[in-house]
C-alpha cells in the first residue's frame, strides 16, 4: 500500500490493531468509555466505514489501541512504517534520531516545516508529554 484514501487506511489499520491486541469491537469500545451496550456497534460502524469518528474520538481509538493517531490514518505506507518505529522508542533516542533525520534532509536540501510549524508542534508534543 502506497498512497491511497485516509479513511480507507483508517478502517483497515483500526481492523489490524484492534486484531493485533486481541480486542473485541466491544472490548475496544469499552476502553474508549463508550457504554457496554453501544460499543460494539459503534466500533463496527467504524470498521465498516458507515460511520466515521470525530477527531476527539480517532484519538481516544489511538490511545485504547496504544498506536499514534497519525499511523491510523497515513496514507504514505513507508511513513506509516516509520511513525510507528520511531513511536516505539523513547523520548531520549527520539530526540537524536530526530536530529539525525533534520541533518540529513538538510543535506538532500529537502525543505522542512517553516520555523512557525516548528515551534507549534514542539509546543504540542510537549504538552502532551
Amino acid at each position: 500500500m502506497t498512497q491511497t484514501d485516509a479513511h480507507a487506511v483508517f478502517i483497515l489499520r483500526l481492523k489490524q490493531a484492534r486484531k493485533a491486541m486481541g480486542l473485541s469491537q466491544t472490548a475496544l469500545g469499552i476502553r474508549m468509555g463508550i457504554p457496554e451496550e453501544t460499543a460494539s456497534a459503534r466500533i463496527n460502524r467504524y470498521e465498516r466505514g458507515t460511520s466515521e469518528p470525530d477527531l476527539r474520538t480517532a484519538e481516544k481509538i489511538a490511545k485504547a489501541l496504544n498506536v499514534s493517531l497519525s499511523w491510523l490514518v497515513c496514507t504514505d505506507s513507508r511513513l506509516a512504517a516509520a511513525i510507528e518505529s520511531f513511536s516505539s522508542l523513547d523520548a531520549k533516542t527520539q530526540e537524536a534520531f530526530l536530529l539525525k533525520l533534520q541533518a540529513a534532509a538538510k543535506k538532500t536540501k529537502v525543505k522542512s516545516p517553516k520555523p512557525v510549524a516548528k515551534k507549534a508542534i514542539k509546543k504540542v508534543t510537549k504538552t502532551k508529554r
